[in-house]
Parts: C-alpha cells; structure tokens; sequence
C-alpha cells in the first residue's frame, strides 16, 4: 500500500474555491450562481475545499445565503445562523488533515540538516531565503516553524533556553521544562513562554506582532549597553523578570514596539487568517492592493508595481498561494479588473484594465 498521497485534486479544488469566494463576497449574478452549482456538483472535492475555506475567510454568512446549492443535509439553520453538519465538518478535517501532512512532509525534507546541527550544538543559527520555509526541532524538542527570508538564533545556558529573531517571522511550540525558561528575543524586547505556542512576526514598520495560540506568554523589556543584543553577553545575566512583565493568553495579540501596546483579544478566524502561511498560502479580507501587494513580495523576488495612485487603495479579498505570480495575477485580472504587463523575468506593472 503506498504512502505518497496525491494531493493536486485537493490543490486545485482549493485554488477555485478561493476564486469563487471572492466572487460571492463581491456578489454572484444569475449566471454565476448556476456555475457556481454546477462546479459544487461534479465533485465532492469542490464542496469540501469551499467549505475548508470559508472558514479561514469568515465567510459562512455569505455561504448562509447561498444555501438552497447545498442539498440536506449537509447545512441546518440553528439560533440564526447556518451550522456546519457535523460530516461535512468531518471531511473538512480529513482534507485540511492532508494538506497539513504534504506541507509537513515537504519542510522536513529539507530541514533534516539543520535538525541534525541542532542534536550535536548548543548554539545553533536556521535561516530561510525568500518564498523558503523550514521546520526544525530544537534538542530539547521545542518547534520552529520559519517563514520566508527569517534568520534565527538558538543558545542553550545553564539557566535558559534563548533563541534570537533577527528577521522574519517564526511560530513557536515550546516544550515544557520550568526547571529552563525559554526566552525569545527580538530586539530590546522578551518573550518568556514555559509550555505553549505563539507567533512573532517583525512588521515592516520594524514593530513586532506577538500572537498567542496556546498557553501564555510574559513580555518584558530587556536593555543592554549600546542597545544590542550578543550571546556573550546574554550567557550569564540574571533571569526574566516576571513581576516587570505584561501577559499575553491564548487568542490575544500585542504590538511590541518602543513601548508595549495594549494587548488585544483576536478571533479564531484571524488567527487561522494570520497563520495561514504555514499552510503556503496568504488570505485577504478586504486589504488594499498595496497591502496585499506587499504582503505578497515577501514570497517571492519579483515586484509589482501599481501604476495608478488610486489603483492602490483598490480592496480585494481572496486566498493566494505563496510564490504564485501566475495564479495571483489570473486572479486580479479575473475578478478584480487588474490587468498586469511583465516588463521583466522580475517585475510587473500592475494597471486597470
């Protein structure tokens, strides 16, 4: 019995669902809703990838209405709202299942090295290019999960566990051990997690985004002479001052920048939005073309230029794959009116058509 599960049904599937939601979010016409029928009919595949998605895109409500294309038994009305089917809800577990397994799979293909260097070192540095990402296993079996072009450093003391985001982005799940606190530093600022998982991610504007999924964190300030941050220096300084330090609880995010913002609570669905990345893919909620546009360049080497000021107030909505030029600009041409000129192997211009 083979093991290789093909996945390039479910891929695609989930390609077109992606477009079709974007189209209902905008509005289906007549026309539109009949293929939008026809499409949800000729295959399981299509049904369960455009309710995987909704999910991620919040968009039951739009779904809700559209629920005379789904056949009983698959929605049922409950307190105002359309309810999943609890078999509908359980294909859609075996299909984000999969595709969780074939990304799973591909990063530790080519993390193995660099997991290898982790078991015979104490002091460790993991690096992704652009449009790379990587997962690697720490010796005392924390989890790093890198995204695009991120640089990290990871130190083992006698007293701590300290690992250094210089750039990037990186979701964390730490393994317990109270008797070695596991400290995260990014610039002056420190993020001490015993057992739990978060994401930190260094924003363009140079703040950090912290997001808590599992457990809670504790973020304090750490200042060293002339504000820079060396293992040397760090090795035997005393310990994370918890009393000085703000909590951060599961489903709440916080804003480290030259002071600790407020710490906000956020749904569900934003963070599966947010983290979306670590399944390949990138979704948008209403974001400008400019946002999304930069957003975008973080996975791959080509720029894209809008080339009308208004063009880039433009709102757009759907789910992109990481790295795919071609289906991004099929799709802003297909439901957004963008229309896009290669100029060169690495730049495109993006105009209303």
């Amino acid at each position: 019995m083979s093991n290789v599960v093909d996945l390039s049904d479910h891929q695609h599937a989930q390609h077109r669902a992606s477009e079709w939601l974007a189209k209902i979010d905008r509005g289906l016409s007549p026309d539109e809703e009949q293929r939008l029928h026809i499409w949800l009919s000729a295959r399981p595949e299509n049904r369960q990838a455009l309710l995987a998605l909704s999910d991620q895109w919040d968009a039951m409500d739009e779904l809700g209405r559209l629920a005379e294309i789904f056949p009983e038994p698959e929605y049922r009305r409950e307190q105002g709202r359309w309810r999943r089917h609890p078999a509908i809800l359980s294909l859609s577990f075996v299909f984000l299942v999969a595709i969780a397994l074939g990304v799973w799979f591909a990063s530790h293909v080519n993390s193995v090295p660099a997991m290898a260097v982790a078991i015979k070192q104490v002091e460790n540095r993991f690096e992704t290019s652009r449009g790379e990402q990587s997962t690697v296993t720490l010796l005392d079996g924390s989890q790093l999960t890198l995204n695009t072009n991120t640089l990290i450093r990871a130190v083992y003391t006698q007293s701590e566990r300290q690992i250094y985001l210089e750039r990037g982005e990186v979701s964390i799940e730490v393994a317990h051990n109270r008797q070695r606190p596991f400290i995260v530093y990014v610039e002056d600022k420190m993020v001490r997690a015993v057992g739990t998982a978060f994401n930190l991610k260094i924003r363009a504007d140079q703040r950090v985004e912290l997001i808590v999924t599992e457990g809670k964190v504790l973020v304090g300030s750490h200042k060293t002479a002339g504000g820079s941050h060396s293992v040397t220096q760090m090795r035997d300084e005393p310990a994370f001052n918890s009393a000085e330090a703000a909590p951060v609880a599961a489903g709440q995010r916080m804003l480290l920048g030259d002071a600790l913002e407020q710490v906000q609570a956020i749904k569900p669905e934003d963070i599966r939005v947010q983290l979306a990345w670590q399944s390949g893919s990138l979704v948008f909620r209403g974001e400008s073309l400019e946002e999304a546009i930069a957003e975008i360049e973080r996975y791959t080497p080509v720029e894209f230029v809008i080339q009308d000021d208004d063009l880039k107030q433009l709102r757009v909505a759907g789910m992109f794959r990481t790295g795919d030029v071609e289906g991004l600009l099929a799709s802003l041409k297909e439901n957004f009116n963008v229309s896009s000129q290669r100029v060169s192997a690495e730049k495109v211009i993006l105009t209303r058509r």
